[in-house]
C-alpha cells in the first residue's frame, strides 16, 4: 500500500513508534468517546450505586436514611453529580478533537501533534477547572501523566511529519 506522490518518489514512511502510538491513541479516543457519553447519562446513579452497594444488606436501613448519607458523602468528597455528567460530555466530544489530531499524524501532518495537544489540555481543564473535587483532581492526575507521556513520545515523531 505504496502511495506515489507527482514527482513519482514513495510518499515518506511513517515510523512503527509513531503507528503504535496513533492506534493507541484511535483506541483511548474510542474508549473516552464511549465512557464520557455513558457517563453523561448515568453519573449520579452510578455514585448513588457505588456509595450505597452494601448498604442492602443491612436489616432495618431506612431508605430515607441510605439516601440522606449518600447525599451527605457526595457533597463531603466534592462530587457534583450534574457537573460531573456534563464534564464526561465535555470529555466525550474533546476525545473528537484529540482524534482528529491523531488521525492527521497518522498521515504524517505535523498540525495534528498541535490539534492533540490542544485537546489533552483542555480534558485537563474540563477535569481540574469544571469537574472538580476529588473524582476531578484524582482523575486529572491520571490524564495528566497519561497525556505528558503521549505528547512527549509524539513530540519525539515530529521529524517524521510534514
Amino acid at each position: 500500500m505504496e502511495q506515489v506522490t507527482t514527482e513519482g518518489a514513495a510518499a515518506p514512511k511513517r515510523p512503527t513508534f509513531l503507528t503504535v502510538l496513533c492506534i493507541l491513541s484511535f483506541v483511548g479516543c474510542a474508549w473516552g468517546l464511549i465512557s464520557g457519553i455513558s457517563t453523561y447519562f448515568t453519573a449520579k446513579s452510578q455514585i448513588a450505586a457505588t456509595l450505597t452497594k452494601d448498604v442492602g444488606t443491612v436489616q432495618g436501613v431506612d431508605a430515607k436514611a441510605v439516601e440522606a448519607t449518600t447525599n451527605n458523602i457526595i457533597q463531603a468528597m466534592g462530587i457534583d453529580p450534574v457537573k460531573l455528567s456534563n464534564g464526561n460530555l465535555m470529555i466525550a466530544l474533546l476525545n473528537v478533537v484529540i482524534l482528529l489530531g491523531a488521525l492527521m499524524m497518522w498521515m504524517l501532518k505535523k498540525i495534528g501533534f498541535y490539534i492533540y495537544t490542544v485537546g489533552q489540555l483542555a480534558v485537563l481543564g474540563v477535569m481540574f477547572g469544571y469537574i472538580g473535587g476529588l473524582v476531578g483532581g484524582l482523575g486529572g492526575i491520571v490524564a495528566a501523566i497519561l497525556s505528558a507521556a503521549f505528547i512527549i513520545m509524539y513530540a519525539v515523531n515530529l521529524k517524521a511529519m510534514k
